[in-house]
């Protein structure tokens, strides 16, 4: 037997809102492991490439904190998005 359930707008405004934030903060824990990966596959590149003599010091802190500038923007991308 089927039963019909009566919603007012702001009961299916309040249930549409709760399922794209759900969405939304699924989302953004994709992004932000993702980053993390990228930031330690990266890490070990420049590691890598410094302690086999093929990038100097100094152009391994210029890409570190090119990546940190990157991975912060994305981070604050994130964080605002997830907090609308």
């Amino acid at each position: 037997m089927k039963k019909t359930i009566r919603l007012t707008e702001k009961d299916l405004t309040s249930i549409i809102k709760r399922i794209v934030n759900e969405d939304m903060e699924n989302v953004s824990e994709k992004i932000i492991q993702m980053v993390h990966e990228i930031n330690e596959t990266q890490e070990t590149m420049v590691r890598t490439l410094y302690k086999s003599g093929l990038m100097s010091s100094s152009e391994a802190k210029e890409i570190k904190s090119s990546f940190d500038e990157i991975f912060d923007k994305v981070f604050a991308s994130v964080m605002k998005d997830t907090n609308k």
